[in-house]
Protein backbone atom coordinates (compact mmCIF):
# COMPACT_ATOMS: atom_id res chain seq x y z
CA UNK A 1 0.00 0.00 0.00
CA UNK A 2 1.16 4.13 0.11
CA UNK A 3 1.65 3.38 -3.37
CA UNK A 4 4.87 1.70 -2.89
CA UNK A 5 5.30 -0.88 -4.92
CA UNK A 6 7.53 -3.00 -3.37
CA UNK A 7 5.53 -3.72 -0.27
CA UNK A 8 4.79 -6.45 1.61
CA UNK A 9 7.14 -8.14 -0.66
CA UNK A 10 10.31 -6.89 0.35
CA UNK A 11 11.91 -6.80 3.82
CA UNK A 12 11.67 -3.17 4.94
CA UNK A 13 7.73 -3.74 4.82
CA UNK A 14 7.59 -5.97 8.08
CA UNK A 15 9.18 -5.51 11.92
CA UNK A 16 8.92 -7.94 14.13
CA UNK A 17 9.63 -7.60 18.06
CA UNK A 18 10.01 -10.27 20.10
CA UNK A 19 8.58 -9.75 23.98
CA UNK A 20 8.94 -11.96 26.91
CA UNK A 21 6.16 -12.02 29.17
CA UNK A 22 7.35 -12.55 32.84
CA UNK A 23 4.89 -14.11 36.14
CA UNK A 24 5.39 -14.85 39.70
CA UNK A 25 5.27 -18.83 39.79
CA UNK A 26 4.77 -20.06 43.70
CA UNK A 27 5.97 -22.56 45.33
CA UNK A 28 4.87 -24.11 49.03
CA UNK A 29 7.00 -26.62 51.30
CA UNK A 30 5.60 -27.97 54.48
CA UNK A 31 7.83 -29.92 57.01
CA UNK A 32 7.55 -31.12 60.56
CA UNK A 33 9.65 -30.12 63.09
CA UNK A 34 10.43 -33.95 63.76
CA UNK A 35 9.86 -37.48 62.14
CA UNK A 36 7.05 -37.90 64.91
CA UNK A 37 5.04 -35.96 67.32
CA UNK A 38 4.79 -36.68 71.05
CA UNK A 39 1.32 -36.15 72.58
CA UNK A 40 1.95 -33.36 75.31
CA UNK A 41 4.91 -32.03 73.80
CA UNK A 42 5.53 -28.92 71.82
CA UNK A 43 5.79 -29.09 67.99
CA UNK A 44 5.45 -27.30 65.15
CA UNK A 45 5.03 -27.23 61.20
CA UNK A 46 7.34 -24.33 58.92
CA UNK A 47 5.19 -23.32 55.80
CA UNK A 48 7.77 -21.67 53.46
CA UNK A 49 6.56 -20.29 50.22
CA UNK A 50 9.07 -19.67 47.63
CA UNK A 51 8.88 -17.29 44.18
CA UNK A 52 10.15 -19.70 41.37
CA UNK A 53 8.69 -17.34 38.99
CA UNK A 54 10.32 -14.53 36.55
CA UNK A 55 8.26 -11.55 37.82
CA UNK A 56 7.49 -10.48 42.09
CA UNK A 57 4.02 -11.73 42.71
CA UNK A 58 1.37 -8.46 42.09
CA UNK A 59 -1.08 -9.06 44.63
CA UNK A 60 -0.87 -10.71 47.61
CA UNK A 61 -0.52 -14.20 48.36
CA UNK A 62 -2.58 -16.50 51.04
CA UNK A 63 -1.16 -19.88 51.94
CA UNK A 64 -4.11 -22.19 54.11
CA UNK A 65 -3.32 -24.98 56.65
CA UNK A 66 -6.20 -27.26 57.70
CA UNK A 67 -4.18 -28.23 60.65
CA UNK A 68 -5.30 -31.80 62.64
CA UNK A 69 -8.16 -31.12 65.22
CA UNK A 70 -6.12 -33.48 67.42
CA UNK A 71 -3.73 -30.72 67.55
CA UNK A 72 -3.93 -27.52 69.54
CA UNK A 73 -2.86 -24.35 67.89
CA UNK A 74 -0.49 -22.27 69.79
CA UNK A 75 0.49 -18.72 69.62
CA UNK A 76 0.53 -18.13 65.54
CA UNK A 77 3.16 -15.80 64.18
CA UNK A 78 3.03 -12.32 62.45
CA UNK A 79 1.16 -12.99 59.41
CA UNK A 80 -1.63 -15.68 60.45
CA UNK A 81 -4.56 -15.86 61.95
CA UNK A 82 -7.01 -18.85 62.74
CA UNK A 83 -10.47 -19.74 62.60
CA UNK A 84 -10.61 -23.26 64.62
CA UNK A 85 -7.83 -24.63 63.14
CA UNK A 86 -7.91 -23.15 59.93
CA UNK A 87 -4.79 -21.50 59.82
CA UNK A 88 -4.51 -18.39 57.32
CA UNK A 89 -1.24 -16.99 56.28
CA UNK A 90 -0.55 -13.85 54.10
CA UNK A 91 2.35 -12.51 52.53
CA UNK A 92 2.02 -8.95 50.90
CA UNK A 93 2.36 -7.98 46.85
CA UNK A 94 5.83 -7.95 45.59
CA UNK A 95 7.18 -11.00 47.26
CA UNK A 96 10.50 -10.88 44.66
CA UNK A 97 11.97 -14.25 42.93
CA UNK A 98 14.11 -16.59 44.79
CA UNK A 99 12.83 -14.97 48.13
CA UNK A 100 11.47 -17.83 50.23
CA UNK A 101 8.97 -16.77 53.15
CA UNK A 102 8.58 -19.12 56.60
CA UNK A 103 5.47 -18.90 58.63
CA UNK A 104 5.94 -21.82 61.90
CA UNK A 105 2.86 -22.96 63.18
CA UNK A 106 3.06 -24.16 66.58
CA UNK A 107 1.27 -27.12 67.76
CA UNK A 108 0.88 -29.88 70.68
CA UNK A 109 -0.68 -33.20 70.01
CA UNK A 110 -3.26 -33.95 72.63
CA UNK A 111 -4.58 -37.51 73.86
CA UNK A 112 -6.69 -37.93 70.64
CA UNK A 113 -3.39 -37.74 68.12
CA UNK A 114 -1.77 -40.90 70.22
CA UNK A 115 -0.60 -43.70 67.27
CA UNK A 116 -2.06 -41.88 64.52
CA UNK A 117 -0.18 -40.85 61.69
CA UNK A 118 -1.37 -36.99 60.98
CA UNK A 119 -1.52 -36.06 57.73
CA UNK A 120 -1.78 -32.56 56.97
CA UNK A 121 -1.83 -30.45 53.53
CA UNK A 122 -0.83 -26.55 52.96
CA UNK A 123 -1.89 -24.78 50.17
CA UNK A 124 -1.22 -21.44 48.31
CA UNK A 125 -2.98 -18.95 45.99
CA UNK A 126 -2.83 -15.52 44.79
CA UNK A 127 0.14 -13.35 44.48
CA UNK A 128 -0.99 -13.53 40.34
CA UNK A 129 0.43 -16.67 39.57
CA UNK A 130 -1.98 -17.61 37.28
CA UNK A 131 -1.27 -21.74 38.26
CA UNK A 132 -2.07 -21.83 41.81
CA UNK A 133 -3.82 -23.35 43.56
CA UNK A 134 -3.89 -26.74 40.44
CA UNK A 135 -0.04 -26.80 39.85
CA UNK A 136 1.66 -29.58 42.02
CA UNK A 137 3.90 -27.04 43.19
CA UNK A 138 1.22 -24.98 45.52
CA UNK A 139 0.32 -27.70 47.69
CA UNK A 140 2.57 -29.97 50.31
CA UNK A 141 1.51 -32.04 52.13
CA UNK A 142 3.36 -33.76 55.74
CA UNK A 143 2.71 -37.52 57.33
CA UNK A 144 3.70 -37.14 61.00
CA UNK A 145 3.09 -40.42 63.20
CA UNK A 146 2.34 -39.45 66.99
CA UNK A 147 3.89 -41.18 69.61
CA UNK A 148 3.04 -41.21 73.47
CA UNK A 149 5.11 -43.00 76.33
CA UNK A 150 2.61 -45.77 77.92
CA UNK A 151 3.20 -46.87 81.25
CA UNK A 152 2.59 -50.30 83.10
CA UNK A 153 3.32 -51.32 87.29
CA UNK A 154 3.54 -54.60 88.17
CA UNK A 155 3.35 -54.86 92.02
CA UNK A 156 4.63 -58.24 94.19
CA UNK A 157 5.22 -59.34 97.55
CA UNK A 158 8.26 -60.99 98.41
CA UNK A 159 6.13 -64.34 99.72
CA UNK A 160 3.57 -64.83 102.51
CA UNK A 161 4.25 -62.35 105.23
CA UNK A 162 4.90 -63.86 109.06
CA UNK A 163 4.09 -61.40 111.71
CA UNK A 164 7.35 -59.96 113.36
CA UNK A 165 9.40 -61.12 110.21
CA UNK A 166 10.64 -58.64 107.85
CA UNK A 167 9.11 -58.43 104.48
CA UNK A 168 8.94 -56.20 100.97
CA UNK A 169 6.46 -54.85 98.16
CA UNK A 170 8.03 -54.68 94.70
CA UNK A 171 7.08 -51.90 92.48
CA UNK A 172 8.44 -51.91 88.91
CA UNK A 173 7.13 -49.60 86.07
CA UNK A 174 7.52 -50.14 82.73
CA UNK A 175 7.84 -47.83 79.72
CA UNK A 176 5.81 -50.06 77.19
CA UNK A 177 4.61 -46.86 74.84
CA UNK A 178 6.57 -45.24 71.53
CA UNK A 179 8.07 -42.46 72.97
CA UNK A 180 10.21 -41.83 76.72
CA UNK A 181 8.32 -40.23 79.23
CA UNK A 182 7.97 -36.60 78.82
CA UNK A 183 7.66 -35.64 82.52
CA UNK A 184 7.99 -37.64 86.39
CA UNK A 185 6.11 -40.64 87.17
CA UNK A 186 4.72 -40.40 90.30
CA UNK A 187 3.86 -44.17 91.79
CA UNK A 188 1.27 -43.47 94.83
CA UNK A 189 1.13 -46.44 97.51
CA UNK A 190 -0.98 -46.45 100.08
CA UNK A 191 0.58 -49.53 102.53
CA UNK A 192 -1.67 -51.14 105.14
CA UNK A 193 -1.33 -49.67 108.51
CA UNK A 194 -0.76 -53.11 110.22
CA UNK A 195 2.11 -53.21 107.96
CA UNK A 196 5.49 -51.61 109.90
CA UNK A 197 7.46 -49.47 107.09
CA UNK A 198 11.44 -50.05 107.17
CA UNK A 199 13.68 -47.57 105.14
CA UNK A 200 12.91 -46.71 101.68
CA UNK A 201 15.05 -46.08 98.64
CA UNK A 202 16.29 -43.33 96.65
CA UNK A 203 13.29 -41.88 94.99
CA UNK A 204 10.77 -42.75 97.91
CA UNK A 205 9.42 -41.08 100.76
CA UNK A 206 6.25 -41.66 102.76
CA UNK A 207 3.74 -39.37 105.17
CA UNK A 208 2.37 -41.92 107.48
CA UNK A 209 2.12 -45.29 105.96
CA UNK A 210 1.17 -43.47 101.96
CA UNK A 211 4.94 -43.53 100.11
CA UNK A 212 5.28 -41.78 97.15
CA UNK A 213 8.47 -42.98 94.30
CA UNK A 214 9.10 -40.76 91.83
CA UNK A 215 10.99 -41.72 88.19
CA UNK A 216 12.20 -38.33 86.35
CA UNK A 217 11.15 -37.54 83.12
CA UNK A 218 13.18 -39.30 79.99
CA UNK A 219 12.11 -42.97 81.24
CA UNK A 220 13.01 -45.47 77.75
CA UNK A 221 10.90 -47.55 76.10
CA UNK A 222 11.60 -51.05 77.61
CA UNK A 223 13.47 -50.16 80.57
CA UNK A 224 11.88 -51.12 84.12
CA UNK A 225 12.50 -49.62 86.78
CA UNK A 226 11.78 -51.02 90.44
CA UNK A 227 11.39 -49.56 94.21
CA UNK A 228 11.59 -51.92 96.63
CA UNK A 229 9.57 -51.13 99.73
CA UNK A 230 10.06 -52.96 103.33
CA UNK A 231 7.61 -54.06 105.68
CA UNK A 232 7.13 -55.81 108.78
CA UNK A 233 3.93 -56.87 109.71
CA UNK A 234 2.47 -56.22 113.10
CA UNK A 235 0.37 -58.87 115.34
CA UNK A 236 -2.83 -56.41 114.07
CA UNK A 237 -2.08 -58.38 110.78
CA UNK A 238 -2.58 -61.70 112.39
CA UNK A 239 -4.48 -64.07 109.83
CA UNK A 240 -5.30 -61.12 107.64
CA UNK A 241 -5.02 -60.99 103.72
CA UNK A 242 -3.60 -58.08 103.10
CA UNK A 243 -4.92 -56.12 100.17
CA UNK A 244 -2.36 -53.37 98.64
CA UNK A 245 -2.88 -51.27 95.33
CA UNK A 246 0.14 -49.10 94.02
CA UNK A 247 -1.22 -46.88 91.14
CA UNK A 248 1.15 -44.66 88.23
CA UNK A 249 0.39 -41.22 87.14
CA UNK A 250 1.81 -38.57 85.37
CA UNK A 251 5.22 -39.38 82.67
CA UNK A 252 3.36 -37.87 79.98
CA UNK A 253 0.94 -41.13 79.11
CA UNK A 254 -2.14 -39.68 78.50
CA UNK A 255 -3.82 -42.96 79.62
CA UNK A 256 -3.13 -42.90 83.19
CA UNK A 257 -4.05 -43.27 85.70
CA UNK A 258 -7.50 -44.40 84.19
CA UNK A 259 -5.93 -47.39 82.57
CA UNK A 260 -5.86 -50.63 83.80
CA UNK A 261 -2.17 -51.04 83.39
CA UNK A 262 -1.64 -48.15 85.55
CA UNK A 263 -2.91 -50.10 88.80
CA UNK A 264 -1.72 -53.27 90.40
CA UNK A 265 -2.64 -55.02 93.55
CA UNK A 266 -1.38 -57.62 95.37
CA UNK A 267 -3.51 -59.85 97.90
CA UNK A 268 -0.94 -61.21 100.63
CA UNK A 269 -1.51 -63.65 103.32
CA UNK A 270 -0.33 -62.90 106.50
CA UNK A 271 1.27 -66.04 109.02
CA UNK A 272 1.83 -66.15 112.37
CA UNK A 273 2.80 -68.89 115.13
CA UNK A 274 0.38 -69.97 117.44
CA UNK A 275 1.86 -71.64 120.54
CA UNK A 276 -0.17 -74.20 122.88
CA UNK A 277 1.13 -75.75 125.87
CA UNK A 278 -0.49 -78.52 127.96
CA UNK A 279 1.03 -79.48 131.01
CA UNK A 280 0.20 -83.45 132.49
CA UNK A 281 1.64 -85.17 135.82
CA UNK A 282 3.27 -88.72 135.69
CA UNK A 283 0.59 -89.97 137.93
CA UNK A 284 -3.16 -89.07 139.37
CA UNK A 285 -1.57 -88.56 142.25
CA UNK A 286 2.14 -88.02 143.65
CA UNK A 287 3.51 -90.09 146.66
CA UNK A 288 5.67 -88.85 149.05
CA UNK A 289 9.54 -89.87 148.02
CA UNK A 290 8.31 -91.93 145.26
CA UNK A 291 9.86 -90.00 142.07
CA UNK A 292 7.80 -88.40 139.56
CA UNK A 293 7.48 -85.85 136.67
CA UNK A 294 5.72 -83.27 135.14
CA UNK A 295 5.85 -83.68 131.05
CA UNK A 296 5.18 -80.15 129.40
CA UNK A 297 4.24 -80.10 125.41
CA UNK A 298 4.52 -77.14 123.42
CA UNK A 299 2.77 -76.77 119.93
CA UNK A 300 2.72 -74.36 117.50
CA UNK A 301 -0.93 -74.56 116.07
CA UNK A 302 -0.09 -71.23 114.08
CA UNK A 303 0.42 -70.27 110.14
CA UNK A 304 3.59 -70.09 110.35
CA UNK A 305 7.27 -71.74 111.77
CA UNK A 306 8.24 -69.67 114.92
CA UNK A 307 10.57 -66.89 114.06
CA UNK A 308 12.22 -67.21 117.83
CA UNK A 309 13.18 -69.37 120.82
CA UNK A 310 10.28 -70.50 122.49
CA UNK A 311 11.23 -70.13 126.16
CA UNK A 312 8.88 -72.16 128.89
CA UNK A 313 8.55 -70.65 132.28
CA UNK A 314 7.27 -73.59 135.22
CA UNK A 315 7.38 -72.25 139.00
CA UNK A 316 7.61 -75.94 140.78
CA UNK A 317 6.14 -76.03 144.20
CA UNK A 318 8.63 -75.24 146.67
CA UNK A 319 7.14 -79.04 148.59
CA UNK A 320 8.80 -80.60 145.09
CA UNK A 321 12.53 -81.93 144.87
CA UNK A 322 13.72 -81.54 141.14
CA UNK A 323 15.39 -84.44 140.27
Amino acid sequence: GGGDPSCPGQPHCTSTTTTPVDAPALTIDKSASGANFVVGVPASYTLTVTNTGTAATTAATTITDNVPASLTLGTLPAGCTAAGNVVTCTIPAGLATGTPVSFVIPVTPTAAANGTTLTNTATVTGGGDPTCPADARCTDTTNTPVQAPRLTIVKTASGNFVVGVPGSYTLTVTNNGTAATTAATTITDNVPASLTLGTLPAGCTATGNNVTCTIPAGLATGTPVSFVIPVTPTAAANGQTLANTASITGGGDPGCPGDPSCTSTTNTPVNAAALTILKTASAANFVVGVPASYTLAVTNNGTAATTQVTTISDTIPANLTLG
